[in-house]
């Protein structure tokens, strides 16, 4: 049996069976073992409670043990993650004594910072089991595998590009899948395989011998993100047959291709016709608005939703802090994540100080996540905390010292970080100053060939896609 109650947060303890720990002896232990599982994930979860409050339709279940352990409190049995962010949001003293590095809990009290207890209220509202029988009932549909459907099934990657507009992808298999030779029921068959290796699709399309090959670009419609091509149309049918099957059958996959090199000799080993080298280019089009047929060069009409031009979109400046498609893998954490969301979108002559606030924002988050995560880097030295400039000083060294980049592709980074504002106005200082002048406003080019700049660094960091 199980019923909905209302359970005051501190009131709401952490399992100490918890199948993410195994066996733990005390909360603090539970709270030490929960964060240990990743700092950074950790941080990004109280993040998004502090910003957006809890998931309403993702309830705690609980049970209550009061008896048998005599602690006085209701055992969170699924959702301790969330719970003990939660809860170390409410009252980050809980951290002391959990046996935490002390750069943790330094991170972990910075993300708590300006947290509105009003955003979750002081009880909750949470499923109540009578035991953990019934309640590893339900928690198995949650979580288990091999269910046939009954549980939750995880989105796949073109599932979730789909629900956040990205047709990136999709746009170019539905291309194929107008204009190819396949009939309806082998093509049904290939997109359903293409469903489960979407990854590999996308990262041959992602590489930049994908992106060349192809002429491979994207646009922004609103709030949906698709891409575009220079090539013929007909070229681009061949080359896609070609990865697609291989990618179906296996012979692509990411044992035998994952480097960047070994998918640059993919595409340079294809068949003559299929090689970039010898293929022609013209007036960029979506995928969306192209077929066999469609006129691709710049005597020709191009579609309606394209300028009549003939200069292709990708020989103009863009117009957006960063680029659609990025030298480097997204970060996993909401936070970063959310800025590149920002950065690709913001207009830079529409709001020119929210882009230089962004820039120095992603910069900081990218020096100290390596900080974070790099025993040797600390954020403090003799009792004060180092300026941003200092921090991306020595993280600059350590990625050059440890071989992760040379100090040729980093040194635009260093010398644009610590310049003078007046000489440089997307400098570290200078980004600053944008935040206290009432008068300053950062140039459009400068902050665009700031993020440039800036690249190598979030390469180095980060590491490119597919790596």
């Amino acid at each position: 049996m199980s019923e909905r109650v209302e359970v005051a947060i501190e009131d709401l303890l952490l399992d100490h069976e918890n199948p993410r720990l195994g066996t733990v002896e005390s909360q603090p232990e539970a709270l030490r073992e929960l964060v240990e599982l990743s700092p950074r994930n950790f941080a990004a979860m109280m993040e998004s409670v502090k910003a957006n409050g809890l998931d309403p339709g993702d309830l705690f279940f609980l049970v209550d043990e009061s008896e048998e352990t005599g602690i006085e409190g209701y055992t969170v049995v699924d959702g301790n993650r969330r719970c003990a962010a939660l809860k170390v949001l409410v009252e980050p003293a809980l951290l002391v004594g959990a046996g935490l590095a002390d750069s943790t809990i330094n991170r972990l009290r910075t993300a708590a910072e300006g947290f509105d207890s009003a955003i979750v209220g002081e009880r909750r509202l949470c499923v109540l089991f009578d035991n953990r029988v019934e309640a590893d009932a339900w928690i198995l549909r949650r979580h288990g595998t091999g269910q046939e459907g009954v549980g939750r099934i995880a989105w796949g990657p073109l599932e979730i590009q789909r629900f956040q507009g990205d047709r990136s992808v999709l746009d170019i298999l539905d291309f194929v899948g107008r204009n190819g030779a396949y009939g309806p029921d082998e093509w049904a068959g290939i997109r359903a395989k293409l469903d489960k290796r979407s990854s590999v699709l996308r990262r041959f399309l992602e590489s930049k011998a994908g992106r060349d090959a192809l002429g491979l670009d994207e646009e922004t419609a609103g709030e949906m993100v698709r891409p575009i091509s220079t090539r013929e149309p007909k070229y681009l049918i061949g080359l896609l047959t070609q990865l697609l099957n291989d990618v179906v059958s296996g012979a692509v996959n990411t044992r035998t291709y994952n480097k960047a090199s070994d998918i640059q000799k993919y595409f340079d080993n294809l068949p003559a016709d299929l090689n970039a080298a010898n293929a022609t280019g013209g007036v960029a089009i979506a995928f969306h608005d192209l077929n066999i047929g469609t006129p691709r060069t710049s005597a020709g009409s191009a579609s309606p939703s394209q300028s009549k031009s003939p200069q292709t979109r990708t020989s103009k400046l863009r117009d957006t802090l960063a680029p659609k498609l990025l030298e480097f893998k997204q970060p996993v954490n909401a936070k970063g994540a959310q800025f590149i969301r920002e950065a690709t979108r913001i207009k830079l002559k529409d709001a020119p100080l929210s882009a230089a606030f962004l820039l120095r924002g992603f910069i900081q988050f990218v020096v100290d996540s390596y900080i974070e995560e790099t025993d040797g880097l600390e954020f403090w030295e003799g009792g004060k905390q180092l300026d941003l400039s200092v921090r991306a000083d020595r993280v600059i060294d350590h990625l050059i010292s440890s071989r992760k980049a040379t100090r040729g592709n980093l040194s635009g980074i260093r010398r644009r970080l610590a310049e003078k504002a007046n000489k440089n106005p997307a400098s570290i200082q200078a980004l600053n100053d944008y935040h206290h002048d009432r008068y300053q406003i950062p140039d459009v080019d400068a902050l665009r060939a700031g993020w440039d700049d800036a690249t190598a660094l979030f390469v180095a960091t980060l590491g490119r896609p597919g790596q």
